[in-house]
């Protein structure tokens, strides 16, 4: 999804993309203004220009409320900026199964040892 100036809009198209989202949750971001950006909400998040190396990463969104505070500080730099479309935003699935996974597998506990206390 691309987030854009229009905070109504990018509040109910997280709410559609990511429901019943299990958090944390890893996203991709890709920074689409032509400035550098610092979103604190999601890891002290930093982001080139558009077009620049480091432009975009993986990024893991601890809660639903902070994907939201991203989401709004993204729509008023970009409104701030003139800007339409300001970064694009997509979960990523192959981690989302792996970190559910890892995160089961932590859970369980240790085998005993046979024979020992």
């Amino acid at each position: 999804m691309k987030i854009t100036a229009n905070f109504d809009a990018n509040i109910a198209s997280v709410d559609a993309a990511f429901a019943g989202a299990r958090f944390p949750l890893v996203v991709t971001v890709n920074n689409l203004m032509p400035m550098n950006v610092v979103f604190p909400e999601i890891g002290g998040m930093v982001l080139r220009p558009v077009g620049g190396t480091q432009s975009g990463g993986r990024f893991t969104v601890p809660s639903m409320d902070a994907l939201k505070r991203f989401v709004s500080s993204v729509a008023q730099v970009a409104a701030n900026h003139g800007i339409e479309e300001a970064v694009e935003l997509d979960k990523d699935e192959a981690l989302m199964v792996k970190s559910t996974r890892e995160a089961a597998n932590k859970t369980r506990p240790a085998p005993k040892a046979e024979g020992g206390e």
